[in-house]
């Protein structure tokens, strides 16, 4: 309830400021920081709408408009960001690392992997 009247003070504010821009700016940069502090937590889109006091439609939408990329390939790309680091800090194996960033499987964490830096995680470790 609180929450609820929360969101709709915010819109209310956003609504009657000049520069809403600037204001969506500031609610996507919020969730962005809370992102890259819950790696780990619900990154769900219905989860950083309500973050931002968005309806799920237009969070994606602005989302995609000031991060350049869509929410899921966003929280994918900062784990995957993650994980390399990890590989290359830890003597963790491919497996866990892969688990802890959020994938069910070797394989599919390799491929993704693969895809956004060019090798393979276990030649990024070497």
């Amino acid at each position: 309830m609180v929450k609820r009247a929360v969101c709709w003070l915010v819109r209310l504010v956003a609504m009657t400021q000049p520069d809403t821009e600037h204001t969506y700016r500031q609610r996507i940069l919020k969730v962005m920081v809370y992102i890259g502090e819950h790696l780990d937590g619900d990154l769900s889109l219905e989860a950083m709408a309500r973050l931002s006091c968005f309806s799920r439609y237009h969070f994606h939408r602005v989302f995609r408009e000031q991060a350049g990329e869509p929410l899921a390939r966003y929280v994918r790309r900062l784990r995957l960001e993650r994980a390399a680091g990890r590989l290359m800090q830890t003597e963790k194996s491919v497996l866990e690392i892969a688990l802890e960033s959020g994938f069910e499987a070797h394989e599919s964490f390799s491929r993704v992997f693969r895809e956004m830096f060019g090798v393979s995680p276990s030649d990024y470790r070497k």
